[in-house]
């Protein structure tokens, strides 16, 4: 029935079983021939396990075992995501903040917003307070925005990044991009 015959849906099933095996290729069919979520098998904990280790703690509030904090912000059309998380020893991390900035990101509103943000103590639950050490932006979008952005500010505190699929996370110093008159 239709325009895609069982005959070519099985011998495309036929294809994809290898040798070699084309996982790309299953996920494809699962999704569009099947009509199906395709699910990855892998090591990822069971959801019941990771739910049991939550901690409770107020939101905008940095939980004991928190000494630095550091935010990434996400660029969209009509907003701006930022995750401000605190980092304690051995990697222990928490997300202390999760926000969203509003508006045109080619004007200035989200962007006076997030520097409101950049500027906020977050108190310790131990006492005192802690502001932001380091904020990623990524520039994957808007980009000249973002670069002009971040310029602005002092380069030990916030930096630009763009973020590369399957690629290990890069830490160290940004270097200059310039613009030509074309736009590239």
């Amino acid at each position: 029935v239709g325009w895609y015959s069982w005959a070519e849906a099985a011998a495309w099933w036929e294809k994809i079983q290898g040798p070699p095996l084309r996982p790309d290729e299953l996920r494809t069919f699962v999704n569009t021939v099947l009509a199906e979520t395709y699910r990855v098998k892998g090591e990822a904990p069971e959801w019941q396990s990771l739910y049991r280790r939550k901690e409770a703690y107020p939101v905008g509030q940095v939980p004991r075992g928190g000494y630095v904090l550091f935010a990434g912000t996400d660029v969209q059309p009509d907003r701006l995501e930022t995750e401000v998380l605190a980092f304690g020893r051995n990697m222990e991390s928490w997300s202390v903040l999760f926000q969203v900035h509003p508006g045109d990101t080619a004007t200035e509103a989200p962007w006076k917003e997030l520097e409101k943000l950049r500027a906020s103590l977050f108190p310790l639950e131990s006492g005192g307070s802690l502001t932001l050490r380091m904020h990623a932006v990524d520039c994957g979008y808007r980009s000249n925005e973002v670069l002009n952005w971040v310029r602005q500010r002092p380069q030990h505190q916030v930096v630009a990044f763009r973020g590369i699929p399957n690629q290990q996370a890069f830490v160290g110093q940004s270097k200059a991009t310039d613009v030509t008159l074309s736009g590239r």
